[in-house]
């Protein structure tokens, strides 16, 4: 039998390329400190000028992967990929980029010692003297070429943690021309700045609300006018000021293929110009607009990069450029297409985006609790739209929701159908996806970590086996309280699935939850009850101290959406109810959970209501 490592001792060392790219020395970090966490032994690093003989670990394209005759296409892993093989001894790990190597040491990590993350704090493998070595074969490619982890602190601040679960942050996506990247149409025409010399930039308004809601929202200037009035000469004017915010961003950026966003305002107010509404008679939707818009801003870079990239094929340097996205959200979802008996096709060449434009489809008006195929008529709607967007679109990026953004403190029932959903997002052709649970920093309840580590899985491979994972996570995340726990859960996904089937709740990010009739006092305190049993099934842990209180922690933030309810439908039925809020706000305030809606925290909402 050939080993790593045998009575802690290595039998390999690791093997990098001179100069190393961020990543692949995080890679080697990793590698060693896990083989040392499992083993106890350390392992050598040599840089392949250093290296004489012995066997290795190949991270990333050293000399002795190229002398190794190992191929692989680089397109095709693009640049999460990875491919991990054995060869004479040697281990080879290399990825389509720096950041595929590191993902391909996790690969090997697991393989060899049973490695997996279940949290930031909670790292599973096996612990042994010897660590056998092992013939692989893998390659490795996400179902989704970039995965953005977007779920509080766990995910969009804590680096390493989303490194391990191959997510990245929008940061590493998308080159920022604007300080954001999410509705920056106003940082590129700031309105204190150009709105007084160019009002056609700005919406008109004509006093009609086209959703419910707070009609002061609805006003002029709360979007741009994406026909500048349909003044020719304007709207050439103002392509060049957003070209003027890119074209820099590109040439300082490090990357030679940048995606850069211009997306509108978070408003469901738009222009009523009659230029404006002219496009959206002619080709049925709202999108015509921005997404003209961008062709003719993607021109103007590419004219303004033109010199540039010829100083740098000069000097042996690649071309950069950039390619734009816009959003369809709110009043864009539906594209510039007509269906056809063999799919859909643009409207008029007009409407397809240039080469280097592209859409972010967000189906906000979607329900997430079903698939694309079987949920109510604007669900279904909505998976059209991601098909019919491929008629005009060469790239389909996707930023979809798995929370009660007027409720965080609230379960929401995503997970039943996440594989079904993220197999027609992967099969409609989508580069990109976001989905978007919690982003606020500290702790969340409603089993919003699953969620989480779930979606990290599927963004990878979107057929794997959601049961085998859950069951996984239960085990990983709550050790002996895992049969409790996975009960727990399936009480509140059972029920809130009756829910909706009896028509008595929608899948709606946005649905009021806190009604009585939803949640009668007796569910309620039987799923406390077993929240007060899984307490008890920790206590074996007491022992180990820093252990015991990461359980008891995880196990009271999923206390938290129940107590909420309890206090908040039955209060008055509790002789102890200032004490069970004092409590309540105390474990909120202890594991940071913050917020009562995405942008309302909880003091100036709950606190307040509560009088604590």
């Amino acid at each position: 039998m050939t080993y790593l490592f045998k009575d802690k001792i290595a039998k390999h060392l690791i093997l990098t390329r001179d100069k190393p790219e961020r990543d692949e020395a995080i890679a080697y970090c990793e590698l060693s400190e896990f083989l040392y966490q499992s083993c106890g032994g350390t392992i050598a690093m040599l840089t392949e000028s250093d290296y004489v003989r012995g066997r290795f670990i190949s991270l990333g394209e050293t000399a002795a992967f190229r002398r190794s005759g190992i191929e692989f296409d680089r397109e095709k892993l693009g640049p999460c990929g990875y491919i991990v093989k054995t060869a004479d001894g040697n281990v080879y790990i290399v990825g389509g980029g720096a950041i595929g190597t590191l993902y391909g040491v996790y690969e090997f990590l697991r393989r060899i010692i049973g490695f997996e993350v279940f949290g930031k704090d909670e790292i599973r493998f096996l612990k042994a003297a010897d660590i056998e070595f092992k013939d692989l074969d893998i390659v490795g490619i996400p179902d989704f070429k970039y995965r953005i982890g977007n779920t509080y602190d766990m995910l969009k601040r804590q680096t390493a943690y989303s490194r391990r679960l191959r997510v990245e942050t929008e940061s590493e996506v998308f080159l920022r021309a604007t300080p954001n990247i999410y509705h920056n149409s106003f940082e590129y025409f700031p309105p204190d700045i150009y709105k007084g010399g160019h009002p056609e930039w700005y919406s008109e308004w004509d006093g009609v609300t086209y959703n419910v809601g707070d009609p002061k929202k609805y006003a002029p200037g709360k979007q741009l006018c994406y026909t500048a009035r349909g003044n020719a000469a304007a709207l050439d004017e103002m392509a060049g000021v957003a070209a003027g915010k890119i074209i820099p961003a590109v040439k300082t950026g490090g990357s030679d293929n940048a995606y850069v966003s211009l997306t509108h305002q978070d408003s469901a107010n738009w222009c009523t110009c009659a230029a404006c509404r002219h496009l959206e008679k002619k080709y049925g939707t709202k999108a015509a607009g921005p997404l003209m818009f961008c062709n003719l801003v993607s021109k103007k870079v590419k004219a303004g990069l033109c010199g540039f990239n010829k100083e740098r094929v000069k000097a042996g340097l690649s071309e950069r450029k950039a390619e734009i996205c816009f959003f369809a959200y709110l009043m864009t979802e539906k594209p510039p297409v007509k269906e056809t008996a063999g799919g859909y096709e643009p409207i008029d060449d007009a409407v397809i985006c240039d080469e280097n434009v592209f859409v972010w489809y967000a189906p906000v008006s979607s329900e997430f609790t079903t698939g694309f195929t079987s949920g109510p008529e604007w669900t279904v709607a909505a998976g059209k739209n991601m098909k019919a967007w491929n008629a005009v679109s060469k790239k389909l990026f996707l930023w979809t929701y798995q929370t009660n953004f007027s409720y965080y403190l609230s379960f929401y029932n995503s997970i039943a159908s996440m594989g079904e959903r993220y197999r027609f997002m992967r099969d409609c052709g989508a580069e990109c996806l976001f989905d978007q649970c919690q982003g606020v920093p500290g702790q969340v309840t409603g089993f919003h970590n699953l969620k989480a580590w779930l979606s990290a899985k599927l963004m990878w491979n979107a057929d794997s086996d959601v049961e085998a994972l859950t069951a996984a996570y239960f085990d990983g995340y709550f050790y002996g309280a895992a049969k409790t726990m996975r009960g727990l859960y399936e009480g509140i996904t059972k029920h809130f699935a009756s829910l909706e089937a009896s028509g008595k709740m929608t899948g709606s990010i946005y649905f009021e939850i806190d009604k009585a009739e939803l949640f009668p006092k007796n569910v309620l305190e039987a799923w406390l009850s077993q929240i007060e049993r899984a307490y008890a099934d920790i206590e074996k842990y007491k022992g180990d101290g820093v252990l015991h209180k990461r359980l008891n922690e995880r196990i009271c933030a999923e206390s938290v959406f129940i107590r909420y309810l309890l206090i908040q439908l039955y209060g008055e039925c509790y002789p102890e109810l200032s004490g069970m809020k004092n409590g309540f706000k105390l474990d909120c305030e202890r594991m940071s959970i913050t917020n009562f809606t995405e942008n309302k925290e909880l003091p100036e909402t709950l606190w307040k209501e509560w009088g604590i």
